[in-house]
C-alpha cells in the first residue's frame, strides 16, 4: 500500500529547510509518555512530548514492501553528564513496558509557526523484550520492539473450526467449512458452477 501525504507535508518535505523531529510514544501500565527529539514540551493530540528522544537510539530500520517494520530495537545507554545513570535505567522495570504499545513518527513542523504539518507511522508495535546490559564503564537498554503482525503469525494459537466458533458464538458461520483437526474436507461442484 503506498504511502500517502497530505499537501501541506509534501509542501514542508519538498521545502529544504525543514524543521522536523521524530516522536516516540510509550503506551505502558502506568500511562501514556511522549518523548521526541525537539527541545522542551510539546503536546500533540493530548499527549506531552518532553525533550529526550534524541538520547533514545534507533537501530537501522529495514522496510517491507508495503513500507511497513516488523521489528526495531530501541537502545538507551548511561549518560552521565545528562544525568541518565545506571539507577535511571534499572527504574524502567517498575513500569508495566512487556508487551506494551510503542509508537515512532517521524514529523515536520512549520519553520515560522511551528504548528504541526504532519507526521508519518515509522513504526507502531509491543516492546517484546528490554534486556538491561551493564559494563565496567557503561550500561544500557535495548528494547525489542516488535510488530503486531509478526505476533499474529506465529504459531501456537488454538485451532478453530466450525464447532469451536460454536462455542464462541452459535450464530457465527464464518468458520462453516473449516472441518475437524486431521479431518479431510471434500466438496462437489457441479461442471460450470463457480
Amino acid at each position: 500500500m503506498p504511502l500517502s501525504l497530505s499537501s501541506g507535508l509534501q509542501t514542508a518535505l519538498d521545502n529544504p529547510e525543514r524543521y522536523g523531529a521524530v516522536l516516540f510514544t510509550f503506551v505502558f501500565g502506568g500511562g501514556t509518555y511522549g518523548l521526541w527529539t525537539a527541545g522542551g514540551e510539546r503536546e500533540i493530540d493530548g499527549i506531552v512530548y518532553r525533550a529526550g528522544g534524541s538520547i533514545l537510539k534507533l537501530s537501522n530500520v529495514s522496510q517491507n514492501g508495503d513500507g511497513s517494520v516488523s521489528q526495531c530495537t530501541l537502545s538507551l545507554n548511561t549518560q552521565p553528564d545528562k544525568g541518565l545513570t545506571a539507577d535511571i535505567l534499572a527504574s524502567f522495570y517498575s513500569e508495566d513496558w512487556h508487551d506494551k504499545v510503542v509508537t515512532i513518527e517521524p514529523c515536520l513542523f512549520d519553520p515560522d509557526t511551528r504548528a504541526l504539518i504532519g507526521r508519518v507511522t515509522l513504526f507502531k508495535g509491543i516492546m517484546t523484550s528490554a534486556p538491561f546490559t551493564e559494563g565496567p564503564t557503561q550500561a544500557s537498554i535495548d528494547a525489542i520492539l516488535q510488530s503486531k503482525s509478526v505476533e499474529l503469525s506465529q504459531n501456537g494459537g488454538a485451532y478453530r473450526n466450525a464447532q469451536s466458533q460454536k462455542r464462541i458464538d452459535a450464530v457465527d458461520t464464518s468458520l462453516a467449512n473449516i472441518g475437524s483437526l486431521n479431518a479431510s474436507i471434500t466438496k462437489s461442484l457441479k461442471w460450470g458452477q463457480a
